[in-house]
């Protein structure tokens, strides 16, 4: 009888040993079917009527957790209460949009740093190599410019203080480099044309080979050479 038991005893101990040594040793399945666990799972939880409850604590005890693990999981019970995980750094709360900006990627004028409970954005301000904002100096020169309207091939003249305007009588052809007066297809550098061709006043035109002067002392006189 002792000699039974003892075999018993051995027995149960030597197979306690082989499913410890088993267990150590293998992925775990905790489930109500017997089903073996997945093969890329350390732990293999399946229920169709139960789940998994995360440790659940107060942000006090969250935040007194001496050197959290990263990917550390809990439930936080009271403020922003939801999961919370440790990514090694912080904890960060998941879901609901909240998360840390680190960095912010800018074009110029723009330019950002890093950023991580609070930060700020900046833009230059504009000079004449670079892109950016107005001072308020320059946004009343820029503000006050003179306006107005035109015509391409018009010449332009100030028609008042801040104002530029255009006449179809006065014409340039930007091809020749000529000047039409009266005329939008001078054949001249300088072509005017008018019903009564006068010149009343000083006039010298030519070249060093030849000048033609017209000087009027009075309406209608002249002198050419």
């Amino acid at each position: 009888m002792k000699l039974k038991t003892l075999s018993t005893s051995l027995f149960t101990c030597l197979l306690i040993v082989g499913i410890s040594s088993f267990s150590f040793s293998q992925n775990v399945a905790i489930n109500g079917s017997g089903a073996l666990p997945a093969a890329s799972s350390m732990l293999d939880i399946s229920s169709t009527s139960e789940g998994l409850l995360i440790p659940r604590m107060t942000t006090a005890q969250k935040t007194a957790i001496a050197a959290p693990a990263t990917g550390l999981l809990i439930y936080q019970t009271d403020g922003l209460s939801g999961f919370w995980y440790y990514t090694g750094a912080i904890w960060i709360r998941l879901g609901n949009g909240d998360g840390t900006v680190t960095s912010v990627a800018t074009t110029a004028p723009l330019s950002g740093g890093t950023i991580t409970t609070s930060g700020t954005l900046s833009i230059s301000q504009a000079s004449t190599s670079t892109d950016g904002y107005l001072s308020s100096t320059d946004w009343n020169t820029f503000n006050n410019k003179p306006g107005g309207s035109g015509t391409a091939t018009r010449v332009a003249f100030w028609s008042a203080a801040t104002t530029l305007s255009s006449n179809a009588a006065l014409y340039w052809d930007n091809t020749t480099s000529a000047l039409g007066v009266g005329t939008s297809a001078p054949g001249f550098r300088l072509d005017v044309l008018s019903a009564a061709r006068a010149i009343n006043g000083n006039c010298t035109v030519g070249t060093a080979a030849g000048v033609f002067g017209f000087n009027t002392a009075a309406a209608g006189a002249g002198a050419g050479g």
